[in-house]
């Protein structure tokens, strides 16, 4: 898929990989970029700043992804601003181990979310014609090794979640009723504001395991996303560590 003339909502889009990801996009001829987010300071702090840069390409939308009635209008709100959508970058995620189910409200189900109002109504209706939509879920190199995370289990869990149903939403069953594809990310260790956060930061054992890991600038994979969305295939497993790209084969996943 070619970006020019396309539109794409991001959630988690005010800050980190959703917004590297949108800064990438708006340096391409996209038609807008819808960013949602929770957090507003930031979101129409971003949102203003690119505009000056890009000219009516931006807008910013308050959402707390785990309320599928916000989505739906944040959906809405994008489609009346720029009238089509082609995109959803599904990728605000969060680490809690202290409060599980705030990390499932945001990782699993504002994926869920978007994902199926992306599918059943939105896309299909609002798709540049005669192309296919995309969704992209970010999961995360975690699901791809729990094993080595275990000081992490429920955001593994989370990002295990987001794999499995980036999987089960690529069947033909699926795309044939809506001409979209689904793809999964599966990021490693990028520097964003989740890798300061205190519970990463002050646990010295997972610090231990993170220090001798790859890193890379979540810019750089926004540059590698774009190579992703116009060659991928739906269904297809994409890991990118330490600015490299590699296809998984989800034979190994089934």
């Amino acid at each position: 898929m070619v970006l020019t003339g396309k539109v794409a909502f991001i959630t988690g889009g005010a800050s980190g990989i959703g917004l590297a990801c949108a800064k990438q996009f708006l340096a391409t001829n996209i038609k807008g970029v819808a960013l949602v987010d929770i957090n507003d300071i930031d979101g129409n702090k971003v949102s203003k700043e690119l505009n000056q840069i890009y000219p009516n390409k931006i807008i910013f939308i308050k959402t707390n992804v785990s309320d599928k009635n916000q989505v739906k209008e944040a959906f809405e709100t994008a489609i009346k601003e720029f009238g089509n959508l082609d995109i959803v970058l599904n990728n605000a995620g969060v680490v809690n181990e202290f409060e599980p189910n705030k990390c499932y409200d945001v990782n699993i189900v504002g994926v869920t979310n978007c994902l199926q109002l992306a599918i059943n109504d939105f896309l299909p209706k609002f798709k540049s014609k005669h192309l296919d939509g995309i969704v992209i879920n970010l999961s995360s190199i975690t699901a791809l090794n729990p094993k080595s995370w275990f000081m992490l289990p429920t955001y593994v869990a989370s990002k295990s979640a987001v794999l499995g149903l980036s999987m089960c939403y690529s069947h033909p069953y699926y795309y044939e009723k809506s001409g979209v594809k689904v793809i999964a990310i599966c990021p490693g260790l990028t520097i964003t504001a989740l890798l300061a956060t205190s519970e990463v930061t002050e646990n010295e054992d997972l610090m231990k395991v993170i220090n001798n890991l790859p890193t890379q600038e979540a810019d750089v994979l926004g540059k590698n996303l774009i190579q992703i969305i116009e060659k991928a295939k739906n269904g297809s497993i994409w890991k990118m560590e330490a600015g490299l790209i590699e296809e998984i084969d989800s034979i190994k996943i089934n």
